[in-house]
């Protein structure tokens, strides 16, 4: 038998999904981003009844026309238990800031990728943590990443091992890693809210290490859209780790599961 090397890449702690009062790290912006008076992609969102905060990851249209805000289940959707038609603010009541708009309703839940949980020996293993909100008034968003850092991509590319990507998220801003590749064994991740407490399996995720020491993502980031470095290709939806790697799903799969669902870039760039 040859040789084998291994390499040591970090590690990364799976937190409680969703995290129970998020921090705002110092390697941060601000939590959220207005541009032009509407709310940019990045920043912090909660469906009403949920204390707590994630990431507006993207906005996207489904086939039927309908523009939506894309972020996790865990995030928007209360792990399957977010009501039809709930409020989704953004900010989050927990990152109101005097000096910016309050949190302000920009769209109501709309659909999720359910989680399961059981013996994954019994219960197939999950692949996507997904929800959407319905916008219902298209002029209060716009497809800015951030403080006009760059556009949401419209088009999407595999994963690729040694892949430099870069996220925009609630809690780190914007972070850059290299792709390691897919998790190779299943992903117990570790939910826990009002309605739902058990662990999900997950197959077909994929780490990625951050460049430069600092954390990837951190709690609050879950939800932050990942793009190639040069911002033209969507290609992952971050949900969970915590530190140097973080876990993100590929986002083809994403948009496959709300039916060949397409990315909007290019939305309400100019005042």
């Amino acid at each position: 038998m040859g040789d084998v090397s291994i390499r040591y890449i970090g590690h990364t702690v799976i937190e409680q999904m969703p995290p129970l009062v998020p921090h705002a790290s110092p390697i941060s912006g601000p939590r959220f981003a207005v541009v032009n008076g509407r709310f940019a992609c990045g920043s912090s969102i909660t469906a009403a009844p949920i204390p707590s905060a994630g990431t507006l990851g993207a906005l996207l249209r489904l086939t039927d026309g309908t523009l939506c805000g894309l972020s996790n289940n865990h995030v928007t959707g209360d792990c399957n238990h977010t009501q039809k038609n709930m409020y989704v603010l953004c900010p989050s009541p927990i990152d109101a800031d005097p000096s910016l708009p309050p949190p302000t309703a920009i769209g109501r839940h709309h659909a999720l990728v359910q989680l399961r949980s059981g013996d994954p020996g019994q219960v197939a293993r999950q692949e996507v943590d997904a929800a959407i909100f319905r916008i219902e008034n298209p002029d209060l968003v716009t497809s800015w990443q951030g403080q006009s850092i760059y556009d949401t991509p419209v088009t999407t590319a595999p994963l690729i091992g040694g892949m430099k990507v870069k996220k925009l998220g609630r809690t780190t801003g914007v972070t850059t890693g290299r792709v390691v590749g897919p998790v190779l064994t299943p992903l117990e991740v570790p939910y826990q809210s009002p309605n739902f407490r058990s662990k999900v399996h997950f197959t077909g995720v994929w780490s990625v290490q951050s460049i430069g020491g600092d954390p990837f993502s951190e709690a609050g980031d879950s939800g932050s859209l990942v793009v190639t470095d040069d911002g033209k290709h969507a290609v992952g939806l971050l949900f969970g780790g915590s530190g140097p790697v973080g876990m993100i799903m590929p986002i083809d799969k994403v948009l496959n599961a709300f039916g060949g669902a397409s990315l909007v870039g290019g939305h309400n760039l100019k005042t």
